[in-house]
């Protein structure tokens, strides 16, 4: 696991490297143009996805394995931060022509195709907010209620331990995340707090 964060950190590294060459679209009284000139490109990039692309790739893993300090490995925070890695692939996916190149061949009609990539982004939409959903339980201290409480209580009667199999919260935040999304209310799951 840790091989395969620092491999991904190297391909955020390349990209990163590669934005301070890579052309934009900008807006003009004439239309839409291209810009090529290197300093717009490097001051439009430090001026947009700059700070987050740099903060989501300090490897605090790394350090903190170094230093040896235990407290810098629980910083929850740092690892919140990295989760906005995440706005990154949403313009992958804005500029992605894989499904524009399948189209063609495949002859789906476009309500069919439309259909699928709203049932793909609602799953992918809820997949991230049920993951932030779940770190919710991490951030907060122990002993203060939470919203798997209620759950882990009624699993109890069952001998099942929710909060130690991360499978059984990760499915819990989903089922409140798709809920929450595709209906009206929270259904049997809640946000909750210490007041």
């Amino acid at each position: 696991v840790f091989i395969t964060r620092l491999v991904v950190d190297f391909i955020f590294l390349i990209d990163m490297f590669l934005q301070f060459f890579t052309s934009y679209v900008r807006r003009t009284p004439r239309g839409e143009e291209w810009e090529v000139r290197s300093k717009q490109i490097v001051l439009h990039y430090l001026s947009t996805w700059f700070t987050l692309d740099f903060i989501t790739l300090i490897p605090f893993e790394l350090f903190s394995m170094q230093m040896g300090n235990a407290a810098l490995e629980e910083l929850t925070m740092i690892k919140v931060i990295r989760v906005l890695r995440l706005l990154k692939l949403t313009r992958l996916a804005r500029s992605s022509r894989l499904a524009q190149r399948l189209e063609a061949p495949i002859s789906l009609p476009y309500q069919h195709l439309a259909l699928m990539r709203c049932v793909l982004v609602l799953v992918l939409l809820c997949h991230w907010l049920a993951s932030l959903w779940a770190t919710t339980i991490q951030l907060v201290p122990d002993g203060t209620p939470t919203w798997i409480d209620d759950i882990a209580a009624s699993d109890e009667s069952f001998g099942v331990d929710t909060r130690g199999n991360p499978f059984r919260v990760y499915v819990s935040s989903f089922y409140f995340c798709s809920y929450t999304m595709t209906s009206v209310g929270y259904g049997d799951i809640g946000p909750k707090n210490i007041l």
